[in-house]
């Protein structure tokens, strides 16, 4: 597909474009972005892009990286497409919670206790209510608050997701995550052994995709960056999908283009590409199409997106996103005020 730059160098039209945290905006020590990642972000905004990180962190754990790029009243997902956020300098935690999926994971809880006891397990609560983790699981594995609690509590209040650390038979956990009706997430830690679930169908693809439509972006102008392995279905979304240098070769083979890697500022050079079409990430292919369709349209002004379920090869949950006044958004949950019956 031929693309089209408007007069001068860019894109013509504003493009939704998405960015993985972890390896490919912020460095290996997970805080520091360089300047030139600084000045693309900067320069692709200032274009008028749409740019949403999208990452596997908690919101907790994500918004210092927003603050850091000065990213104020954009959306970011969160939790690997379990949390949507909107930006908001005005609100105490600067954002609010305008999506995010949930799950009651007692049932997984039960059955991990008995043939894996003592295992290190955290439960990241619905929305942006913190996490709560067994006394076994590594201190400092999951950036943001962390609770420590007895088993009996991890799973009172429901989840965006769970995280079992070392497990000792991941693939058995992971059949029987899916037999209870649940997807495992790929590993977002590097941890081989760690296994995270979540809802079903859940994930960053079909939490952007559900931005797309609700922001009225087109299918075809969407960009996304990652560098791991939960970043896939999130390059096959866009159609413009960039891997960074040292990325798995699962993933630079779904990607459109490869770029350098973190250390390298391959971000920076695939950003700038976008304003100076010249400037171009190696390893270039023909663009593909790979997105979620949805089954029908916005219902009034930027309220409500639906998907369908199974799109692309991407899992797409009926999603709906509330993105008009900032009354309909809410505070995000902060503690276990209503615990599940």
């Amino acid at each position: 597909m031929k693309m089209e730059y408007a007069d001068g160098g860019g894109y013509s039209t504003r493009l939704l474009i998405a960015l993985d945290v972890d390896g490919t905006t912020v460095r290996d020590d997970g805080v520091t972005i360089s300047p030139r990642v600084h000045a693309a972000v900067r320069a692709v905004r200032s274009a008028g892009h749409h740019v949403v990180l999208a990452t596997g962190r908690s919101p907790a754990a994500t918004v210092p990286v927003t603050v850091a790029l000065g990213l104020a009243g954009e959306f970011v997902v969160c939790s690997n497409g379990a949390v949507t956020l909107r930006l908001d300098p005005a609100r105490a935690d600067r954002y609010a919670v305008v999506a995010h999926a949930a799950f009651d994971p007692r049932a997984l809880l039960a059955i991990i206790g008995r043939e894996w006891p003592g295992g290190a397990v955290a439960v990241e609560l619905p929305g942006a209510g913190g996490i709560r983790a067994t006394a076994s699981f590594p201190p400092g594995e999951l950036p943001g608050d962390v609770l420590v609690v007895p088993w009996s509590q991890l799973g009172l209040c429901g989840a965006s997701r769970l995280i079992v650390h070392a497990a000792e038979n991941p693939a058995r956990l992971a059949r029987i995550a899916d037999d209870l009706g649940f997807d495992c997430v790929a590993d977002t830690t590097g941890d081989a052994e760690a296994v995270e679930i979540g809802p079903r169908g859940v994930s960053k693809a079909a939490a952007l995709e559900a931005l797309r439509v609700a922001l009225k972006v087109a299918g075809s102008d969407t960009v996304a960056v990652g560098d791991h392995l939960n970043d896939v279905e999130m390059l096959r979304w866009a159609m413009r999908g960039i891997a960074m240098g040292d990325a798995p070769a699962l993933l630079k083979e779904v990607a459109n283009e490869v770029t350098s890697s973190c250390d390298s500022d391959g971000l920076a050079i695939a950003l700038e590409s976008i304003i100076s079409p010249a400037r171009t990430p190696t390893g270039s292919r023909p663009l593909m199409m790979h997105r979620c369709t949805p089954t029908d349209g916005l219902q009034g002004n930027l309220t409500s997106a639906s998907l369908a379920t199974f799109c692309g090869g991407i899992r797409c949950p009926e999603t709906r996103l509330r993105l008009g006044s900032t009354a309909q958004e809410e505070e995000a949950p902060r503690s276990c005020d209503q615990p599940l019956p």
